[in-house]
C-alpha cells in the first residue's frame, strides 16, 4: 500500500462512496451519509509517495493488516 501526500498529486482525486463487490454490499450501503473514500483518476506522481506499507494476508488470501498502521 502506498501512503500518498495528496497535495503533490497532479491527477484528480474525488471522494466517492464505495461500490459493491460481487454479492457483497458496499460499506455504508443504505446509510444516509455513507463513508467517502479517495479515488485517484490518473497517474500517481512519484514525488507524492511518502511511504510503502506492507499488507499482510493469511494463506487463504484473507486480509489481516497493513503493517505500520495503528
Amino acid at each position: 500500500m502506498l501512503q500518498i501526500d495528496a497535495t503533490k498529486l497532479t491527477s484528480e482525486v474525488k471522494f466517492e462512496a464505495a461500490a459493491p463487490v460481487g454479492e457483497t454490499a458496499a460499506m455504508g450501503a443504505g446509510d444516509a451519509k455513507p463513508p467517502l473514500f479517495p479515488h485517484l483518476y490518473g497517474a500517481i506522481d512519484r514525488d507524492a509517495v511518502v511511504a510503502e506499507l506492507d499488507v499482510r494476508r493469511a494463506n487463504d488470501g484473507t486480509f489481516l493488516e497493513v503493517c505500520g498502521l495503528p
